[in-house]
């Protein structure tokens, strides 16, 4: 065992700060007592949305180093519809700040706490508009930041739920019969976030690499100065300062150029 969430997704009319801080520390305390060697995860208010009281108030002791708090995020935590109705850099902008001042915020300030990823999730068909656009904006999201991460969920269906027999589950990673994929790119699109992006104990110069957020690939160059896309084992390191400055090979003097040829746009590499 590696860890212990004390209470998922506190909700509903009596969820209040006052109480959260009591009782949640106190069986934080109590586990860790009994269990040293664990981490023990405190999620927040509002369906594990929001931890953001912590900026008024300090967070509790990290008891050894083993404290870890959790946040949840889905397409509906907030308005889905927005996801439908306004351009998805938009969107995606305005859900990216939505997550950070709830959550992400305690991995940026001055007294930065573990921040884990605890649950996530989206309807593995495709076939929802909310759910894609959301996932194409949570995949850059945990990828820019190295996030570890849980996803709901891994069944395909279930023997009674709610009243229902043999009700499916489409967010399972499984379809029904729990024998294949419900969705065939599930893999190679969070193959990278399986990985260790950031290495916090490394003395290697700063990089950046490509990442194709709909197919989970990775933008390469080969011996000729081409540009393919490919899996991430042998990744293409590049430099950037930031905006208006330029997109570099590492190691050379070439950078990328977009360039529009007709309805398309393609990158090419340029001295």
């Amino acid at each position: 065992m590696v860890g212990m969430s004390l209470r998922n997704e506190l909700r509903g009319t009596r969820q209040n700060e006052h109480d959260r801080y009591k009782y949640i520390l106190r069986g934080a305390r109590e586990v860790h007592q009994a269990n040293p060697n664990v981490l023990i995860l405190l999620s927040g208010l509002t369906w594990g949305t929001d931890l953001s009281f912590l900026k008024m108030k300090s967070p509790e002791s990290n008891l050894d180093n083993k404290l870890v708090y959790e946040a949840h995020w889905y397409s509906f935590s907030g308005d889905s519809k927005i996801w439908e109705l306004q351009p998805l850099n938009r969107v995606c902008a305005k859900a990216t700040k939505w997550f950070n001042d709830q959550n992400g915020f305690l991995i940026s300030n001055d007294n930065p706490f573990p921040l884990l990823l605890g649950e996530f999730g989206f309807d593995q068909r495709g076939e929802k508009q909310a759910d894609n656009g959301f996932l194409t904006c949570l995949v850059a999201y945990v990828a820019e930041r190295d996030l570890d991460w849980g996803l709901w969920a891994l069944q395909g269906s279930y023997y009674h739920r709610e009243g229902n027999i043999g009700a499916e589950e489409t967010f399972g990673v499984l379809d029904f019969n729990w024998k294949h994929l419900r969705n065939p790119t599930f893999q190679r699109r969070f193959r990278l976030l399986q990985t260790m992006i950031k290495d916090p104990n490394s003395n290697l110069s700063k990089s950046y690499i490509l990442y194709h957020l709909q197919s989970g690939q990775c933008v390469q160059v080969n011996s000729k100065n081409e540009l393919h896309m490919r899996d991430f084992k042998k990744l293409t390191k590049w430099s950037y300062g930031g905006d208006g400055t330029p997109v570099r090979l590492m190691g050379s003097a070439l950078c990328l150029k977009a360039v529009v040829m007709g309805f398309h746009q393609w990158f090419l590499m340029i001295a």
